[in-house]
């Protein structure tokens, strides 16, 4: 019996000894390989962290470009709408054989937008339908009215307008003129003449530009 009971408990001494740091390197394994597993975790979540705020900066600042662009091509369409209604205005309150001078406000755009008149007589935009009109639009063409200007009809039967550039040369006494069938609108103030009969508008204006001398050519 004593010889028993001394070898159990040298057995149980002796494995307790020998189980317990195998058991206790398994704990430290397992923990080591918690921590590793958790930052391996919290690295997946800072990283998608930062991909997702790069993605909405990226959507917050194409946003805010959409906005102010959308504002600026608002801002142009309300100033072409307010210069027509103004022409429109002056036009009527002529007396047929009156004719006049009338300062306008020009206006900051992305495209420069133009005047043009259409008669009864002339091929015009769809939109005109029979009558003689006046268009502002960003080409001097039928097809940008058609597609992106406003108009308004008037009950004549001719719609002139015209854009007299004298070029200035030095001590030139006679100036080169050109006349186009449009007229620009510039970014800061204009003077229109508007001349109006029982049957024609007239619009012009007269600019003035220094013409530039072409460089020399070395030989």
């Amino acid at each position: 019996m004593i010889k028993n009971s001394f070898h159990n408990s040298f057995w149980n001494f002796g494995c307790s000894r020998c189980i317990r740091p195998r058991i206790e390197s398994r704990g430290f394994l397992f923990k080591h390989l918690d921590i590793n597993k958790t930052g391996a975790q919290l690295l997946e979540e800072n990283s998608l962290s930062v991909l997702l705020g790069v993605i909405i900066m990226i959507g917050f600042a194409v946003g805010i470009g959409l906005w102010f662009r959308n504002a600026a091509i608002n801002s142009e369409n309300e100033a072409s709408v307010n210069t027509l209604e103004a022409i429109k205005a002056k036009i009527e309150n002529l007396k047929d054989g009156q004719s006049n001078k009338f300062v306008f406000q020009g206006f900051v755009a992305e495209k420069t937008w133009y005047i043009v008149g259409y008669s009864k007589k002339d091929e015009r935009p769809d939109k005109c339908f029979f009558e003689s009109c006046i268009c502002i639009s960003p080409q001097p063409t039928i097809e940008s009215c058609q597609s992106e200007g406003y108009y308004e009809t008037f009950e004549v039967e001719e719609i002139e307008t015209k854009e007299i550039i004298e070029f200035t040369h030095g001590k030139n006494f006679f100036p080169k003129i050109e006349e186009k069938k449009f007229i620009t609108i510039p970014k800061n103030l204009y003077l229109l003449e508007i001349n109006k009969t029982e049957n024609k508008i007239a619009i012009d204006r007269h600019t003035q530009e220094k013409e530039i001398d072409p460089p020399l050519e070395i030989t």
